[in-house]
């Protein structure tokens, strides 16, 4: 027998059978921070993140706190790897450069 599928207002778009109950926690800019002195002087600092909407089934955590999306996974774990194998900063980014640079060839 045929199931009916549900259609949710916010549907996954990884999967697109379930409904979208989380946004993806990967930080992908550091726009700014924010200094103010005085005498309760602090320092604040915001982060811009993916914010894909994906389901609960599509998610990877994170160290136990964060959810990233499957694409965004993807890149966290080539970081992680290039990390690994580097273990120096200006071949990392030269490393995650190349990635994103294939990345966007795909796309293209």
């Amino acid at each position: 027998m045929n199931e009916i599928a549900k259609i949710y207002k916010y549907m996954c778009p990884f999967c697109r059978r379930r409904e979208a109950t989380l946004f993806c926690d990967f930080v992908v800019d550091y726009p700014g921070t924010l200094f103010a002195s005085g005498k309760n002087g602090f320092i604040e600092s915001w982060q811009q993140t993916c914010n894909a909407q994906m389901c609960t089934d599509c998610a990877h955590k994170v160290n136990g706190a964060h959810d990233f999306c499957p694409d965004c996974n993807k890149l966290h774990l080539y970081v992680q790897q290039a990390y690994q194998k580097n273990k120096s900063k200006e071949k990392l980014r030269m490393y995650v450069d190349s990635i994103l640079e294939e990345d966007t060839h795909e796309r293209d």
